[in-house]
Parts: structure tokens; C-alpha cells; sequence
């Protein structure tokens, strides 16, 4: 029962996570608030960099720090929720039950698995035909998540490559990928400021493998991106 309950959890927290990754901020955005439709406009992409070419700077750093919030506030509300039931309903229910042994242990819960929920769904939303955003913001919010720390850390790879090649998709692939060398450090996931994640010491390794997993599908919804830059006919930030 222990391990079914565990997988039962951690499952619901990736599934919850992706439904509300899936809910596409610049979407509703434009449903609310009258705007054009930016899957119809420049990339047709439906993310915070093209939010900035169609809505321009306000709507897009409102949309830019929605999805980063959505997916911080994902990852810390399953991290209450698994510190409410190992520190609360798991020893009473051993208590009860241990004669029986149904369980024996507390669970191993990972709300890092709420965060790639919601960096899967903004980039293939259940509702809209599985079409979204690149998955940028939404992992900077994971970023943060894990800990504040790598907030600056990935913001000067990221506005480096940026101002120096003028590439969104070259700096937000390059930094994913550099990030995930970063998550590698133990004391990222689990020191002191890394306490949203709810990891034990030598559990590191989940960090590497969620975020490493939020990269990849990051990375890969940049395929088009990548093939205009081999080209060199990718469009140059600033530049219509």
C-alpha cells in the first residue's frame, strides 16, 4: 500500500501540475482582455517572447511572471502537501495500522513533479490541441523553485547570450541546458534554500532528473528555432 500510495501522489501531483500548465496565460490573456490572437501573428507561438511583439512590453512581462508564479506556487503547494501528510496523516496512520503494516515508512513525495507538470503543459496543453508556449518561463519558475539562487545565475547566461547574439531561442537553449549542470551541486536541492523541494540529503538526483526532463522538452520545442539558427534566418531580437 506504502508504494502504491506513492505513486498514486506523485502522479497526481505531475497530472494537477499539468492541467494548470496547460491553462495558456497569453491564451486567456487575449480572451479577457481583447487582444489579437498571437498564435495568429510573427512565430504563432504562444509564449511570453511573442506576447512581447503582438501585446508589447507590459502584457508580455505580466505574462512572463503569471507563468513563472504558476509554476513556483505548483511546486510549493505540493510541497505543503507532502509535508502535511509525512508530518501529519503518515505516523498516525503507521500508529493505527501496525499491526497490519499496510505502512511502515513515511512516502516519498516529489513536488518538483507538480513543476514539470507545468512546464510539460504550457508547451502541449491538453486544451488547446496541444499547442503552447516554449516552456521558458514556466522553467524559470521550476528554477526558482528549487532555489532562488539559480534565479541570477540563469538571468546572466540568459541576457548574456541574449544581448550578445541576439537570439531569444539561442539564449533560452543554452541556458536550460547549462542549468541543468547546475541542479548536479547537492547543496542546490538541498540546502537551505532549497527546502521547497522537500528532498533528503543524497536525493539530489531527482532534481537532475525533473528539471533535466523540463530542459529536454524546452529544448525540443525549440526544434524549429534550432534549424533556422543552422540556417542563420533565425529572427534576431529588436528586429521585425
Amino acid at each position: 500500500m506504502e508504494f502504491f500510495l506513492t505513486i498514486f501522489i506523485n502522479v497526481g501531483f505531475f497530472l494537477i501540475g499539468y492541467l494548470i500548465g496547460s491553462i495558456n496565460t497569453s491564451i486567456v490573456f487575449s480572451k479577457i482582455f481583447n487582444k489579437p490572437d498571437l498564435r495568429e501573428y510573427y512565430s504563432k507561438n504562444a509564449g511570453a517572447t511573442n506576447s512581447l511583439r503582438v501585446y508589447g512590453t507590459k502584457s508580455a512581462v505580466f505574462i512572463l511572471l503569471i507563468d513563472i508564479f504558476k509554476t513556483f506556487t505548483m511546486v510549493l503547494i505540493c510541497r505543503l502537501i507532502s509535508y502535511g501528510i509525512n508530518s501529519r496523516i503518515t505516523p498516525e496512520f503507521i500508529e493505527r495500522t501496525k499491526d497490519v503494516s499496510l505502512i511502515s515508512n513515511k512516502l516519498f513525495l516529489i513536488p518538483l513533479l507538480g513543476g514539470l507538470g507545468v512546464v510539460i503543459g504550457n508547451i502541449y496543453p491538453i486544451f488547446y490541441n496541444f499547442k503552447g508556449g516554449k516552456g521558458v518561463a514556466t522553467s524559470l519558475g521550476f528554477l526558482i523553485s528549487i532555489n532562488i539562487v539559480l534565479l541570477p545565475i540563469a538571468s546572466v547566461f540568459f541576457f548574456g547570450l541574449m544581448f550578445w547574439k541576439r537570439y531569444v531561442s539561442l539564449a533560452s537553449i543554452v541556458t536550460a541546458f547549462v542549468m541543468i549542470f547546475f541542479c548536479v551541486i547537492p547543496w542546490i536541492s538541498e540546502g537551505p534554500l532549497g527546502w521547497i523541494t522537500g528532498l533528503q540529503v543524497g536525493y539530489f538526483w531527482v532534481t537532475i532528473i525533473t528539471f533535466g526532463l523540463a530542459a529536454t522538452f524546452l529544448i525540443y520545442s525549440h526544434k524549429e528555432n534550432i534549424k533556422r539558427l543552422l540556417n542563420k534566418c533565425e529572427r534576431k531580437f529588436g528586429v521585425n
